[in-house]
Order: C-alpha cells, then sequence, then structure tokens
C-alpha cells in the first residue's frame, strides 16, 4: 500500500494522506477484486504493466465534485476582468485560459459561458480544459449535462443564452461556444510537458492543491507563474491560498474569488489599502505545561462530534494531546470526508507546535 501511494504521488502529485489511508486502501481493495487478484503487491505489479488499470485506480480514488459556475465569484470576477480589459481584442491575439483539473468540464463551459457573456465573441477566446480521468473528459467533450449540474442555482439570463434547457429537463452547452474549448488529457506532473510553449491570461486550477504534497504545491505554483502572462490571474479553491507576500502575486477582486494577479515581484508588496483577511494558524507550543481547555479555539459551524471524535476532545480538553492525536487520527482514516475530525485533528496539532500537519487538515476542513 505504501508503494501505490508513493506510485500516485510521483505520477500525478496525489498525496494520498489528504484522503485517508483507508480510502486508498477501500479502493485498492475494491480493484484488486476486480481484477481477481491475490492482493495489493500483486496489484502493484498490474499497476506497472497495465494503463488501463492504472486509469481504473485513478478513477476509484479521485472522485470530481463540480458543477455549473461553482462559487460564483471567481466568474463574476472573471466577466468584469474581461470587459474591462479583453473586449475589443481581435481574433489575431485571442484572449487564453487554462482550466486544471477540469473534471467532467462544467468549470470550463462555465469560463467559456462568463467570457461570451462579457461581451467577448467566442471567436477570440481559448481555453484548454485538462483532467487524468478519460471517462470525465468524454462527458466534457460532450456538453450534455443532468440538472444537477446546477446545483439548484439560477443563471444570469446572460448566461442561459449559452446553456440551453433540454426536454429530457437537463442542460447543453451552445453550439457557438463548442469549439472555444479544448479538452485533453493529463496531470499536474505532466503539464509542463503538455503545456510547453503557451502562456495564458488566466488559469483556474481550484480544488487541486489540496491533494498534493508540499512539494508538488510549489512546483505548481512555480509553474502557474511561468505560464501567466504578467497581469494574468490565478484563480485557487476556496481551501487553498498562496502564502502571504508570494513574490509575483497580489490579490486581485474580493476575497470570495480566491484570485490573485500575476506581477513583478518588485510590486508584490501587498498594498496600503488591502484589507483581506488572511488564514492563520496559531502555533500554541506544548512545552513544560500542560495546555488546558481554554488553549484550543472552539469549533463553530455545522459541526458534530459524538463516539471517538467525541472523546478526542475531551482528551485535548484535559491536557493530553498525544492520546487526542491518536484518537483523532484514527477518527480521519474511518471517515476521510468528516470536516469536525479534520479540523479536531488541525488544532490539535496546532496545540502541539506541528505547524504544517495543523495546516493540512485545516485546509481539508475547509475544503469539505
Amino acid at each position: 500500500m505504501a508503494a501505490i501511494a508513493v506510485l500516485l504521488r510521483d505520477r500525478i502529485g496525489f498525496d494520498a494522506q489528504t484522503v485517508g489511508e483507508r480510502t486508498l486502501a477501500h479502493a485498492v481493495r475494491g480493484r484488486v477484486r476486480a481484477r481477481k487478484l491475490d492482493g495489493a503487491t500483486a496489484y502493484l505489479a498490474t499497476l506497472a504493466d497495465d494503463p488501463a488499470e492504472w486509469e481504473a485506480l485513478l478513477e476509484a480514488v479521485v472522485v470530481p465534485e463540480t458543477w455549473f459556475f461553482r462559487d460564483r465569484e471567481p466568474f463574476a470576477l472573471l466577466a468584469r476582468w474581461a470587459a474591462r480589459r479583453w473586449a475589443g481584442r481581435d481574433g489575431a491575439d485571442a484572449v487564453t485560459v487554462l482550466s486544471l483539473p477540469c473534471a467532467s468540464g462544467e468549470e470550463a463551459w462555465s469560463i467559456a459561458i462568463a467570457l461570451a457573456a462579457a461581451g467577448l465573441p467566442p471567436q477570440t477566446f481559448q481555453i484548454d480544459a485538462i483532467d487524468l480521468s478519460e471517462r470525465a473528459l468524454t462527458t466534457a467533450r460532450g456538453g450534455v449535462y443532468t440538472a444537477r449540474a446546477l446545483r439548484g442555482q439560477r443563471l444570469d439570463a446572460a448566461w442561459r443564452t449559452y446553456l440551453h434547457a433540454r426536454p429530457d429537463g437537463g442542460l447543453e452547452v451552445a453550439d457557438e461556444l463548442r469549439g472555444s474549448v479544448r479538452f485533453a488529457r493529463g496531470n499536474l506532473v505532466g503539464a509542463q510537458h503538455v503545456l510547453a510553449g503557451r502562456r495564458y491570461d488566466c488559469i483556474f486550477s481550484r480544488n487541486l492543491l489540496i491533494y498534493c504534497d508540499a512539494a508538488t504545491r510549489a512546483a505548481a505554483l512555480a509553474m502557474f507563474a511561468a505560464l501567466l502572462h504578467p497581469d494574468g490571474l490565478l484563480v485557487l479553491g476556496h481551501a487553498e491560498t498562496l502564502p502571504a507576500r508570494t513574490p509575483g502575486f497580489v490579490r486581485e477582486g474580493p476575497p470570495g474569488a480566491f484570485a490573485w494577479r500575476r506581477t513583478d515581484a518588485s510590486q508584490a508588496r501587498r498594498p496600503a489599502g488591502d484589507r483581506t483577511p488572511r488564514a492563520h494558524v496559531s502555533s500554541v507550543r506544548s512545552r513544560q505545561t500542560v495546555p488546558r481547555a481554554r488553549s484550543l479555539p472552539p469549533l463553530r459551524g455545522k459541526v458534530r462530534m459524538g463516539g471517538d471524535l467525541a472523546k478526542a476532545r475531551q482528551l485535548a480538553d484535559r491536557g493530553k494531546l498525544t492520546e487526542a492525536t491518536a484518537l483523532a487520527t484514527a477518527c480521519v482514516e474511518k471517515t476521510p470526508a468528516d470536516a469536525a475530525a479534520h479540523a479536531l485533528l488541525g488544532i490539535v496539532f496546532a496545540a502541539q507546535g506541528r505547524d504544517q500537519e495543523a495546516v493540512e487538515h485545516l485546509r481539508r476542513a475547509l475544503y469539505l
């Protein structure tokens, strides 16, 4: 199992710890049964020789969750940005956008719709949409979706011009947008080769970096910086952020857009009037004294605790951080999609001074 996790990291930059060891083990066991193999060791050998099985494992481990205009602010910002900066470009100088990963295509088509609704003719922009799942790309290329792809949203009238209702209740992308999006298979690790020589006015890479280890995230951000034109936009997911004062980037737009503008490193200082809140993780150190309950901030929002997770919280409140860590870790492994478990584990790691581990779990909790 450890070797399979390393293979995922090396090939696509996927950190198995972000979904939990149990999730990966469950996916591998399912593929072992499907292939009628003796166990994980035999499966590892199969992965090395069978590209189709590698793709099947990715489909089992990486479950894309996306919909049209997911988090409206980034698309609203893109529309304003396009109308202000790019309207009037001729077809020889097309606006270029990268969507990585694009999953089943809703984000890439949303970008196209936002640009067209902002007044850019479809022939004046080109969107490259890349994903590692061939099954998702098949859906994306088709441009036909069920009503669930809207998640109950009411679309602006201008957006509905390019996303048509079907008789069966589903949705279909307008024909005039079809040539503006190019779908291709690829992943973050191999993207530098796929995208060699290309430059973009905007990059959407949302909810990808949370699944990567620190080294892969750093390499990805360096790649994005190299791919962006000066003053280009980088849009990340709401559980992702650039480190404060990252050279070459400044915040752009409202906080809900989670966007940065590519700029010269000498201009990358935070403007004096910019009061965008930043996320901080407390690094309360447990040295000679045991942290009391008041050392741990309360969990707020839609968080419910029960069973072992409640016991872990009680242990943490009594200052028994080692025992709390072990129990909270077991809860995360058992239910890797439980935001409360990741939040508690992040807080306990922070109280122990294990800041990097705290950040990883708090980021995951925020995403969930």
